[in-house]
């Protein structure tokens, strides 16, 4: 009897040696007390662990510039325009990215689907160090066609051949302004 009191004290004292170490390793907020995803100190419960960010990349179009080149007419005498188009990728995640591609396409007009802008709108990169920015090469188009084609995407990493903090803010989309009558300009 006495060497089985001994086992259940023994064991007794085990689990919470056991309990004691994990309570003094997971102090955190208790459950009701939440904790903002980025706490000023003052919001922090001492002791607390909070969750460390993914060390990942994260591509971004950071802008899409455009620049009339010429302005000119078309078939019957409206004006219309020569441009560049200009896109600007960046690297917002806290590590660098590896080789992608980033692509401009453009929609067909009325309601019509993306697609690749011209033979030279894929570029491909080598890749991008954390925070890093980079303009691409300008890519010519003309709003001379009748057709509404002055919309324009441009995605980074449309393979996702990169895997990122963020896949959902890979793309931008801007319309070059019309010049024919009676067609107003896109914001």
């Amino acid at each position: 009897m006495k060497r089985s009191v001994r086992n259940i004290l023994a064991q007794l004292t085990v689990v919470l040696g056991f309990i004691m170490v994990a309570a003094s390793f997971s102090q955190s907020a208790a459950p009701d007390q939440k904790v903002p995803l980025h706490p000023k100190p003052e919001q922090v419960p001492a002791g607390a662990v909070l969750p460390q960010a993914k060390a990942l990349p994260d591509l971004t179009i950071a802008n899409i510039e455009f620049s009339v080149v010429q302005e000119t007419t078309w078939g019957t005498g409206h004006p219309c325009k020569i441009f560049n188009l200009v896109p600007t990728v960046s690297n917002i995640g806290n590590t660098p990215a590896g080789p992608f591609t980033v692509i401009i396409e453009r929609n067909k007009g009325a309601g019509g689907a993306f697609e690749l802008a011209c033979p030279a709108c894929a570029y491909s990169l080598p890749g991008l160090a954390k925070g890093e920015s980079r303009t691409l090469e300008p890519r010519q188009f003309n709003n001379c066609t009748s057709e509404d084609w002055n919309t324009f995407r441009v995605t980074a990493d449309p393979a996702r051949a990169v895997n990122e903090l963020n896949e959902n803010n890979n793309t931008m989309t801007r319309s070059f302004p019309q010049s024919r009558p009676g067609q107003r300009p896109r914001p």
